[in-house]
């Protein structure tokens, strides 16, 4: 069982979800589909995603799996942004490789940076 926290922000804004654990393509998955599953029946498109703390632990490859699923299991048109910590560099090729794939997901160290850029 992943340990991550998801609930809905303000009424009906946005999806935050955050974990506790290392971040791995399991824990990634179980972050999209639990945030998916709150969003859809109130049509949210906005998810600030929480690893700031946590040790990255996806390789390359998974990389590039989990953006695929998060792809398949995401909204359309959702808007996507990661908060890491500010030394932690290991989450740029997750954001260039879901943007390679169409998906709007941008990498924040500030929340307040991810909440402007998210909300806007």
């Amino acid at each position: 069982m992943v340990d991550c926290a998801i609930k809905m922000i303000g009424d009906r804004e946005y999806v935050y979800a955050q974990t506790r654990e290392a971040v791995t393509s399991q824990a990634m998955a179980t972050f999209q589909k639990r945030a998916s599953e709150l969003a859809g029946p109130h049509g949210l498109l906005l998810f600030l995603f929480d690893v700031r703390g946590c040790a990255d632990e996806i390789g390359t490859m998974d990389t590039i799996e989990v953006v695929e699923a998060w792809k398949e299991g995401l909204p359309a048109f959702a808007r996507i942004a990661v908060l890491v910590s500010d030394d932690d560099t290991s989450y740029d090729f997750f954001e260039t490789a879901a943007q390679n794939r169409s998906l709007t997901v941008k990498c924040f160290v500030k929340q307040d940076d991810a909440l402007n850029w998210l909300l806007s």
